[in-house]
């Protein structure tokens, strides 16, 4: 697999940009939404007994322009720059992302971010975009990818299906520098695009208390193999099911996959529910959480039993805050993972992000202004 050049992907992500402001500028465009956030950053890393940490500034921008009454504009840009200590500078284009409105089909191109899938402890079928774990370990926060996709309804259900030019490796998370198989030339991660075009389709159907989604993907995997000379991406093909049933209180989760790759079938599963104490106090709604994992071949963290709470006060700053342990059966370790933020004033917001698991833990504090 040949990547994309380290020069050649900032002069592509400068002339997408240069693209998307000439259409910004063009008459009767219209911003529909738009949010841009400033801020510093103190992160953290132990990993097998050795400890770094550095302070950066951040940038994130976000929002939406409409063109004309049927073609539209989505964009995000996130970048962070080191000040100090380990070398933490990252930065990629999330999106910027075409998207044109017929009667009966939605039209996308460009750079998307695209998330499937119900569970807490583990996204196994959200397989688009690959993860960003250099500002995030959670599995929310993902790089760009460059795609052409297309939504049409059929019945009740809506039809979603993508073309993927390109791949992107998993960059380690912060702190990590210096490993072999780092796979990042300075703050953006390379585009590896040799000719495969990945296909993934997706069936959602929404009906009164289900969501359910049926999903294929056939392209080169997400999550990288463990190999002699580093870490490798082999060719996948996957078949997945998810499923949420909101009853009452209850919500009730499932994500199941088979996977077709070199060596043994896989097949993994996570279900769980989340327990809604709304109005337990006055100050706050608390959600009590559980899922059960299981994989095939049981890798580090696949198997296992998760916990956690979730808490959202009810005050003016929408403090909010999530923890959860997560024990492997196959080696008795247990994972651990505390997310909360909190909103200071009107334009402000501290947000906290750590993690354990096995010899390695990651801190991330982030305070951000937002315009």
């Amino acid at each position: 697999m040949t990547a994309l050049p380290s020069p050649a992907w900032p002069r592509f992500v400068r002339a997408a940009a240069a693209a998307a402001l000439l259409l910004l500028l063009l008459p009767g465009a219209s911003a529909q939404a738009a949010r841009t956030g400033v801020g510093s950053e103190w992160l953290a890393s132990r990993i097998d007994g050795r400890t770094a940490d550095a302070i950066a500034l951040g940038v994130s921008t976000e929002g939406a322009r409409r063109v004309t009454e049927s073609l539209s504009l989505r964009f995000m840009l996130e970048g962070r720059r080191r000040l100090s200590g380990f070398d933490a500078d990252a930065a990629d284009l999330r999106e910027l992302l075409l998207e044109w409105r017929g009667p009966a089909a939605t039209v996308r191109a460009g750079m998307g971010n695209v998330f499937w899938g119900v569970t807490e402890s583990r996204h196994l079928v959200d397989v688009v975009n690959q993860l960003d774990t250099r500002f995030d370990l959670s599995g929310h926060v993902k790089l760009g990818q460059p795609m052409a996709a297309a939504s049409l309804p059929v019945g009740p259900a809506t039809l979603d299906a993508y073309l993927l030019p390109c791949h992107r490796r998993r960059p380690l998370p912060w702190g990590s520098q210096g490993a072999h198989d780092r796979q990042a030339d300075g703050a953006w991660v390379e585009l590896d695009c040799d000719g495969r075009v990945g296909k993934a389709v997706r069936l959602s159907l929404v009906a009164d208390a289900l969501d359910l989604g049926l999903g294929y993907f056939d392209g080169i995997a997400r999550e990288p193999a463990a190999a002699a000379g580093g870490r490798t991406y082999p060719e996948v093909r996957r078949w997945s099911l998810d499923g949420q049933l909101t009853l009452g209180s209850w919500l009730l989760k499932l994500e199941a996959l088979g996977e077709s790759r070199p060596g043994p079938h896989r097949r993994a599963a996570v279900a769980g529910f989340e327990y809604t104490l709304a109005n337990l106090a006055a100050w706050a709604d608390i959600g009590l959480l559980y899922e059960h994992l299981e994989e095939s071949d049981c890798p580090a963290f696949t198997c296992g039993d998760m916990a956690g709470i979730r808490i959202g006060l009810n005050d003016e700053q929408d403090t909010q805050a999530l923890f959860t342990a997560l024990r492997d059966s196959e080696s008795g370790r247990t994972g651990y993972l505390l997310q909360a933020e909190r909103r200071l004033g009107s334009a402000w917001k501290l947000k906290l992000d750590a993690r354990r698991q096995r010899s390695a833990s990651f801190l991330s504090l982030r305070l951000q202004y937002f315009f």
